[in-house]
């Protein structure tokens, strides 16, 4: 009897626990964010009555789902490696175990429904479910403020802003001539902030002074963090009328940015002999490394085939097709890369990384200096890449990405070799390689494909409809 009665008691704490317990949804951003890798989720809650403990995530019908006591306060997610087997604060690079990426703290009273819009500790957003939040998938941005000398009527509209235009996932520029200017301790500026097409404010909690790039023992750039109103970044622009200013917001996540600024190249302004401009850096790059499958002959020198067409101050690109590939580390077939500058420095990592076409958060650090370890392309064969690679300002680090290249878009032949279609296979020239538009090799399936193709022979490029 009296272990029929420890039961019930048991029993009936055990259901007090689960009475009294509250759902917590996690939306883990897609497959372009948390939710991919194989990776798994849990979080840690503390506060209350129970002691802080980890609580696994659990697939729901639309969102990952943990329930947790209904006094906790605090939480934070936890995106774990794909072979980790238990939580841990052991920081994991690569396919090693620990964790991988961790929100910030979480306030639970703020809301229910967790979604994760970047990689940053802060970057994401709090609402209640079934009440939830528009996610931005695409970042535009217009350079708002008392700009042109009017000092009364501050713009903040996205749409009364002057529009930046996106050079690539991190940076977005604009080249502008100033009607007028403020006057702000002697010196004639613009008191600038960003808003998001959104309409969302990027701005300071202080005000900062802001020179040219290039400007000496001078401030040359300001944060510029998202939701924050109060201040705004001075621009020191001396000559507003005679001379076109480029202005270049580069992206640190989700959530901030960095905001600088110069003359546009060819106009000459007038700067206080006690600021004097200095020219900057120019820098070239050349890709180098373990390529197309020879793994024994790694290129190690700046050769001009491999170099890379600066697109603009800070963004660099290379348009290549490889031959070969070798075995990366998880047994995908990469090409193992790092970049070498015309001073001969080395572009590298301290560990390897792997990374797969499309951007985003498929990016290689690669640091000045560094020649330790190199970024892993997953590539294919016959198919052609755009890698690109983005200076930060300091032009001590870049990130590295590579996209499938824009291919033709006319059924061309670009010599005289005839390739055509029999009976629902194609017919080419061999050796030769057939590309879907998505950019993937599907030679092997000559016979049984549907659609428009890309045909790439030794000689030639073709694009022919299979029906």
């Amino acid at each position: 009897m009296k272990k029929l009665f420890t039961f019930v008691i048991a029993l009936f704490a055990l259901l007090s626990v689960q009475l009294n317990a509250k759902t917590i949804y996690f939306d883990a951003g897609g497959s372009s964010l948390w939710d991919q890798g194989n990776a798994w989720f849990s979080a840690w809650v503390w506060g209350g009555t129970q002691t802080s403990a980890w609580y696994k995530a659990t697939k729901g019908a639309q969102y990952y789902e943990i329930n947790i006591p209904d006094d906790a306060e605090g939480m934070k997610f936890v995106r774990f490696s794909s072979v980790s087997t238990s939580e841990s604060w052991t920081k994991a690079e690569g396919e090693v175990d620990g964790y991988w990426n961790q929100t910030g703290d979480i306030a639970i009273s703020d809301g229910n429904l967790i979604t994760i819009t970047g990689w940053g500790d802060a970057d994401f957003q709090q609402s209640t479910y079934g009440d939830e939040p528009e996610i931005q998938t695409e970042l535009n941005f217009a350079l708002v403020g008392r700009i042109n000398g009017d000092d009364d009527n501050e713009i903040l509209k996205y749409e009364d802003g002057l529009k930046f235009t996106k050079e690539s996932d991190f940076v977005y520029t604009l080249t502008t001539t100033f009607t007028g200017s403020i006057d702000k301790d002697g010196k004639l500026v613009q008191k600038v902030k960003i808003v998001d097409a959104d309409n969302k404010i990027w701005a300071r909690n202080d005000s900062k002074v802001v020179y040219p790039e290039g400007t000496a023992d001078k401030d040359v750039h300001a944060t510029m963090t998202k939701s924050e109103t109060n201040s705004s970044a001075y621009l020191v622009t001396t000559d507003y009328e005679t001379v076109s200013y480029k202005i270049t917001f580069t992206l640190d996540g989700t959530t901030k940015g960095k905001l600088s600024f110069k003359p546009v190249e060819g106009d000459d302004p007038i700067i206080d002999p006690d600021d004097p401009i200095v020219d900057p850096e120019v820098l070239e790059f050349a890709l180098i490394g373990r390529l197309n499958g020879d793994n024994d002959n790694p290129i190690e020198t700046f050769e001009e085939d491999l170099k890379f067409t600066q697109e603009s101050d800070l963004i660099y690109s290379l348009n290549i097709s490889f031959t070969g590939v070798v075995e990366g580390k998880d047994g995908e077939m990469v090409q193992k890369v790092k970049l070498i500058d015309s001073e001969g420095n080395i572009w590298g990592r301290d560990k390897s990384k792997q990374i797969f076409e499309g951007g985003g958060d498929n990016f290689a650090t690669l640091s000045k200096g560094k020649d330790t370890s190199s970024a892993y392309l997953v590539t294919d064969v016959a198919v052609d890449y755009k890698l690109i690679f983005t200076l930060d300002e300091d032009k001590l680090n870049g990130r590295l990405t590579f996209e499938i290249a824009e291919q033709p878009t006319d059924i061309e032949e670009t010599t005289s070799e005839l390739i055509y279609v029999v009976d629902g296979t194609i017919i080419a020239p061999a050796p030769f390689a057939i590309i879907d538009l998505s950019g993937k090799d599907v030679t092997n399936a000559n016979g049984s494909l549907q659609g428009t193709y890309i045909v790439k022979t030794q000689n030639s490029t073709a694009k022919i409809s299979v029906q």
